[in-house]
């Protein structure tokens, strides 16, 4: 699967907290993950499998029978 990433370090770079205040609602936690528009706080498997499907990039079939398995 190819996945277009940008990595964004907020570290030491103050410019990029207002972006991640606005994308995730005043939260300054990471890692964030922004698939389309939808926000995962954290690591989270499920909804990291849910909004890749929603976006398109695996099947619905493949979204049901995960259980935090990321299909290469």
């Amino acid at each position: 699967m190819n996945i277009a990433v940008t990595e964004k370090n907020i570290q030491g770079n103050s410019g990029l907290q207002p972006e991640l205040k606005t994308k995730t609602g005043g939260d300054l936690r990471v890692p964030v993950l922004l698939i389309d528009k939808k926000v995962i706080p954290a690591y989270n498997a499920e909804k990291l499998n849910l909004a890749l499907a929603d976006a398109g990039y695996i099947d619905e079939e493949a979204k049901t029978g995960m259980k935090g398995n990321i299909p290469e």
